[in-house]
């Protein structure tokens, strides 16, 4: 419910951002989807600042957000509760979404969102390790709360940054890639973590989950001035 909730936030964000006409800058050839996507690829190749963001949220969406499938084994097993602690557990992560959407529509300037990224990425992982260790009940549902509320900073900021970075002829393809990265890589990541839940222990697995985003958001830190240069050339730019 919360989760549905939080897209109204993000609907009313987009609806409020006024769009200058621009000249239409798009070929008139008509190319292959498969060439489009090639062309995508290319670009972000030349152009690392925006391939590091999907990257980072490609990693995030295959090692953060399985948590969701592993959540009910945590709840019989690690709390030795029942489907009203795991609704409780998915309430408290939705919440955390909606709280992260609400500070994001309320943030007027665009600059600030490049550190948002890695902060929220860490975050999640390190609410991921707390909720992992924990058998207690309130600690775990404020672990989730943090997880959903780093999750939703760190997506939202990467489409916004994405959009803005993008130029309006390869838009459509860089948004695609975002899509893959971020809708295609979760059932991958579900996959994945089951897996090693099978081996490993959903303890574990999550544990190490939440190291490798922790560890992402480190090396991703690395690109926040190159990121901050071009989001300040961008705005520069504009009439």
């Amino acid at each position: 419910m919360f989760d549905g909730f939080t897209y109204m936030f993000v609907i009313a964000a987009l609806l409020m951002i006024k769009i200058s006409p621009a000249k239409n800058t798009r070929s008139t050839q008509v190319d292959r989807p498969w060439k489009k996507l090639q062309q995508g690829f290319a670009y972000i190749v030349k152009f690392p600042d925006i391939g590091f963001i999907l990257l980072l949220l490609g990693l995030v969406s295959f090692m953060a957000m399985p948590y969701t499938s592993l959540t009910p084994i945590f709840a019989k097993e690690i709390l030795q509760g029942n489907a009203e602690t795991l609704g409780f557990m998915l309430s408290f992560a939705g919440l955390g979404s909606l709280i992260g959407s609400l500070y994001l529509l309320f943030k007027i300037k665009i600059f600030g969102l490049e550190k948002i990224i890695p902060l929220s990425t860490g975050l999640a992982g390190i609410s991921l390790m707390v909720f992992s260790q924990s058998e207690n009940v309130i600690i775990s549902f404020i672990s989730l709360y943090l997880v959903g509320f780093a999750l939703s900073l760190q997506v939202a900021s990467s489409n916004t940054i994405l959009q803005i970075l993008s130029p309006d002829d390869k838009r459509g393809r860089i948004m695609s890639l975002f899509a893959i990265a971020f809708v295609g890589m979760t059932p991958l990541g579900n996959l994945m973590s089951g897996f090693m839940a099978d081996r490993l222990g959903v303890v574990t697995t999550l544990t190490i989950n939440g190291l490798i985003c922790l560890i992402a958001a480190g090396i991703f830190s690395q690109q926040i001035q190159p990121l901050q240069r071009s989001l300040k050339r961008l705005v520069n730019c504009e009439p």
